[in-house]
């Protein structure tokens, strides 16, 4: 959800527009926190990534392909992230895991800002926008 206000001049709103995925993704990970406490996993586990995902190289292929077929769409686009991530947590490269971790939450959160935006544009043809308390109390519904 895009919050704005009829107050907002030219581009505010698209500096606003990331809050609300960023507030979601604070309320998720709360709630995972309530749910199951602090988890501290290993990165990998002894088989796990032999069945979870293919490879990076396959993802990539795929990427390639879409990119250049003009067909990209988000679900190649994260799935060669995590394929990333998955590669870098195999081989055991802490650095290389976190920055992929955050590139895959980044292409995440942007995904949903355009799922966002997309049904913003679907539902308030009108103008008619959503403020900070409306968003707000929406997400804290449990």
């Amino acid at each position: 959800m895009i919050v704005c206000s009829p107050t907002m001049k030219n581009n505010e709103h698209e500096l606003l527009a990331i809050r609300p995925v960023l507030y979601e993704i604070n309320h998720e990970m709360d709630r995972h926190l309530k749910l199951w406490g602090e988890q501290n996993h290993p990165d990998v586990g002894p088989d796990s990534l032999d069945y979870m995902i293919s490879s990076t190289d396959l993802w990539r292929e795929k990427w390639e392909n879409d990119r250049d077929n003009l067909q990209m769409n988000w679900s190649v686009i994260l799935g060669e992230e995590v394929a990333e991530a998955l590669d870098a947590a195999e081989d055991g490269d802490v650095e290389a895991l976190h920055t992929e971790l955050v590139q895959v939450a980044a292409v995440a959160a942007s995904w949903v800002e355009a799922l966002d935006r997309r049904m913003t544009k679907e539902h308030n043809d009108n103008d008619d926008c959503s403020t900070v308390a409306d968003f707000l109390s929406e997400t804290n519904t449990e």
